[in-house]
């Protein structure tokens, strides 16, 4: 099971983020996790409703900035939203950094789902272009070991307001004045927080999933009462920063400062993840930047991530359209997707992600 920790960095920052028990692992385990950079903004506490028992390795979410126990971002001196935005990613993805080295995790496989996205990618990119190390202790005594980037996963990315095709809701609040922008996100949160507790029931729940997701997931009544009570609980912890992070879905600027920057030194290779025969993707030898491979899992009936704009983000700046896996079987809702496949219980492309990189326990019979 996860557990909630909360510990200072060497900055000060209070940073809040829940990890799967190191005791709950062999000895080969421990030292490697998934990283969730999840949706909803950015709440750890998601984490605790998981079941995370067949995975062989550990599970790590932090909570993104003035998110339940992690430090607000002081933004009395910055100019403009993007700039707020571009801080955001920033200070979280050093946040990461600094739970990896707390916790001595030296192995990391990336997992970005919708928001989360320009997190994920720019972990990524700090990743493969600066030095990360941990110090741990062995029988020769303190060494430092670099911290190693296996994988990359996007679930529904959501795709910023710089592509045409990205979602037509956030685009609209790029031609609001900021001022009317940011009362109008703020007055959003308020509703919701104040809302959602009243209107969110396991009935709504249950009418957010289709009958064929139902069957496949195995859904049940306390499934839909589980989801209910967690998003209700979120809500709770998030009440603070639901207008930064709609802000950030409007925000165009992480397009070129997070994605367009990570593609130009990143070599983003196709991994894991892809029916059929065809091998993954070898980087070319002779380059300078670092490979890694990614895997893009999306739906064609996606409203709130437009399966066009999963492909134009695919085409710029991760490689071309074949880094896009196509969920057709189990999953036809971008709310089942950011659930990661099926009820908490059993979250089947969470699995499916997992057994890709080989973290996944086989099963006994």
């Amino acid at each position: 099971m996860a557990i909630q920790k909360v510990f200072e960095s060497p900055e000060g920052r209070t940073i809040g983020y829940a990890i799967t028990e190191e005791a709950a692992f062999l000895e080969e385990e421990r030292n490697r996790a998934i990283v969730l950079f999840c949706s909803l903004s950015g709440n750890s506490a998601a984490v605790e409703y998981y079941n995370l028992q067949k995975l062989k390795c550990r599970f790590v979410c932090v909570d993104r900035p003035g998110c339940g126990a992690t430090s607000q971002l002081d933004t009395s001196s910055k100019q403009s939203s993007s700039s707020i935005s571009l801080d955001r990613i920033h200070t979280h993805v050093n946040d990461v950094l600094n739970v990896l080295k707390q916790e001595q995790i030296s192995q990391v496989w990336i997992l970005g789902v919708c928001i989360g996205h320009p997190f994920a990618i720019e972990l990524t990119r700090r990743l493969c272009c600066d030095c990360h190390n941990i110090s741990q202790d062995d029988d020769q005594g303190l060494k430092m070991i670099k911290i190693e980037l296996e994988g990359v996963s996007l679930v529904a990315p959501f795709v910023s307001t710089a592509c045409p095709t990205s979602l037509g809701f956030a685009r609209f609040g790029t031609y609001v004045p900021s001022a009317v922008l940011y009362a109008g996100t703020e007055t959003m949160s308020y509703f919701k927080y104040k809302l959602l507790p009243y209107l969110l029931s396991p009935r709504a729940v249950e009418n957010l999933i289709t009958e064929d997701e139902k069957t496949k997931g195995g859904w049940k009544q306390e499934d839909y009462e589980q989801t209910a009570q967690l998003i209700v609980a979120l809500n709770e912890r998030n009440k603070y920063v639901f207008g930064e992070e709609a802000r950030l879905g409007v925000d165009s600027s992480w397009q070129t400062e997070i994605c367009e920057k990570a593609a130009k030194e990143v070599i983003f290779c196709r991994g894991g993840g892809f029916s059929g025969d065809i091998k993954d993707e070898q980087p070319l030898v002779d380059s300078n930047k670092e490979s890694v491979p990614i895997c893009i899992h999306a739906i064609r009936e996606d409203r709130t991530t437009p399966f066009s704009s999963v492909e134009w983000i695919a085409e710029r700046c991760y490689g071309g359209r074949d880094r896009i896996v196509e969920e057709t079987e189990d999953i036809h809702s971008h709310e089942v997707m950011t659930f990661l496949g099926g009820p908490l219980r059993n979250p089947l492309l969470l699995y499916k992600i997992a057994k890709y990189w080989g973290l996944l326990k086989e099963e006994t019979t």
